[in-house]
């Protein structure tokens, strides 16, 4: 089991690697970005983990953007960790495995990103929002953060009410919408995540390099992976 920054990974399901993100909110700083980026070197150097399972806790799966930290960086700083945090969602949406996000709580802005940016999702039933703010904040959604909503939330309907009105989705509103793929109570989402990840590989299993490859190939209309990885 390693830890960093919050983010702990567990091997102990065979084929599994389990992320869990404990801060107060889970939320991005530079150095939470290296640390996600440090775990993901670490499972792939695991041969025989074939799934990735990524989940928050308490409140939060992440709250997205800690904006205080990011209130006392230079311009120069606030480049960098826009890059970083791009960086590290392209990553995620073509990693050589199945991907799946368990959402057991709040998933806003950048960490309703997160969320997307994995195959699957699977959200609480009882407790937690999904959304996307920026609409009622007044904040333009940047430009690589539009590509990844073209290539991962193509519906008009999924566009209109999760992006364009900022609708604060609940377990079974994003179930409806199609944004997540299954819904459930607290003890049942670990359950559901892995049955997402075992029949995304099937009985014989999937290489890694040809996952990778689909993957670039499926997005790559809607986002230059060479300009982030």
């Amino acid at each position: 089991m390693t830890t960093m920054e919050g983010l702990t990974v567990d091997y102990t399901d065979k084929g599994f690697a389990i992320v869990t993100w404990n801060l107060k909110e889970n939320s991005f700083r530079l150095s939470t970005i290296h640390a996600w980026h440090k775990i993901l070197d670490e499972v792939l150097s695991k041969p025989d983990t074939q799934i990735l399972i990524t989940i928050g806790s308490g409140k939060f799966y992440s709250n997205g953007i800690d904006l205080e930290w990011l209130a006392t960086q230079s311009t120069d700083g606030v480049q960098k960790y826009i890059d970083a945090l791009n960086s590290l969602m392209i990553r995620l949406m073509v990693y050589p495995m199945p991907t799946v996000a368990i959402v057991n709580g709040h998933a806003f802005g950048a960490g309703a990103f997160l969320a997307i940016a994995h195959d699957y999702r699977v959200m609480r039933s009882d407790r937690g929002w999904l959304c996307w703010p920026e609409t009622r904040l007044k904040m333009k959604l940047r430009p690589t953060m539009l590509d990844i909503i073209r290539a991962k939330i193509q519906n008009g309907k999924q566009q209109r009410e999760a992006i364009i009105y900022a609708k604060r989705l609940k377990g079974q509103d994003a179930l409806d919408l199609g944004i997540v793929d299954v819904i459930g109570n607290e003890n049942q989402l670990l359950d559901h995540a892995k049955i997402l990840g075992k029949n995304a590989l099937g009985s014989e299993g999937l290489d890694r390099t040809m996952v990778a490859m689909m993957k670039r190939d499926v997005y790559g209309k809607y986002i230059s992976f060479d300009a982030h990885l």
